[in-house]
């Protein structure tokens, strides 16, 4: 057996500030500040939703390649539950200026239209690591101060 190596993973998470200070201007600071808040707790939500519809096309993928029983649980109707999770996830992302969340949510649902199990796993990886560092405290921090 060879030697394994440990590959740090490093994403910068790209925020568009001159949305944010757009959003600012327009609804004020106190508005905004709100708005912002209920968006970012909004895509908490979204992101775990995706997380676990990642899970449960796998799971779906590995037991059987047709629908079994239950259309609520048939590998085609979880991917469209996907797609319109990333869907949403996508577009709050961008208007709330959060770039690269956007863009792999993005990446997510072209894996999912494709229904490539294998890249689904490893871009829906990395979407929790960049949504986990796109809506965690650091980001709170830099916006409100």
């Amino acid at each position: 057996m060879g030697n394994v190596s440990f590959l740090p993973v490093d994403e910068r998470v790209d925020v568009d500030g001159a949305l944010l200070s757009e959003v600012m201007r327009q609804l004020g600071p106190e508005t905004a500040e709100r708005l912002i808040e209920d968006a970012l707790a909004g895509m908490q939500v979204e992101l775990a939703e995706v997380a676990a519809l990642v899970a449960a096309v796998a799971s779906a993928g590995k037991t059987c390649a047709e629908d079994h029983g239950n259309p609520e649980d048939s590998p085609a109707r979880l991917l469209a539950d996907l797609l319109a999770a990333t869907d949403r996830l996508s577009r709050t992302a961008w208007e709330f200026g959060l770039t690269t969340l956007s863009g792999v949510s993005i990446d997510l649902a072209l894996c999912a239209e494709r229904s490539d199990h294998t890249a689904l796993g490893a871009v829906g990886a990395r979407l929790q690591r960049v949504g986990r560092r796109s809506l965690g405290p650091a980001w709170d921090e830099a916006t409100f101060g």
